[in-house]
């Protein structure tokens, strides 16, 4: 019985134990993990690029779904030339709430100065609900 208590005693601190080293692994390497996902646009990051959604649509499947057809422009009004992240797509209801989200790939990885280039998405099987767009630079 003395035994069973001192395993037990012994697997209990152990436990403790590695709960203190996984949370202080994580204190210390979560800013590092944060700042290298957010450098590859996987966050959603602050850049002076701008968006314009030029155009968007949407086309009934024959599955009941729908396809979002999205067409764009990325603008770099800097002096300088620009890395581009991705960007996020969001189709939200009428209440704000987030029902499709989807991530656009650009047509470039880097945009010169003071210029501007295209972008399209089409997007399938996206719930039939929804009516309120959203694109951003970046991903959330």
């Amino acid at each position: 019985m003395q035994n069973q208590k001192r395993n037990e005693l012994i697997l209990a601190a152990a436990l403790v134990v590695s709960f203190v080293l996984l949370g202080a692994a994580s204190i210390t390497t979560a800013p590092a993990i944060e700042k290298w996902v957010a450098a590859r646009g996987q966050i959603g990051v602050e850049t002076p690029l701008r968006l314009l959604v030029t155009s968007s649509d949407r086309r009934k499947m024959k599955n009941g779904n729908d396809l979002v057809l999205i067409e764009g422009r990325i603008v770099n009004p800097t002096d300088r030339n620009l890395r581009v992240p991705l960007l996020t797509a969001e189709l939200r209801e009428g209440d704000g709430r987030v029902i499709h989200i989807w991530t656009i790939a650009p047509p470039v990885t880097q945009i010169e100065a003071h210029a501007s280039v295209e972008f399209r998405s089409a997007q399938s099987d996206v719930p039939p609900k929804g009516d309120q767009l959203t694109v951003t630079i970046g991903s959330r």
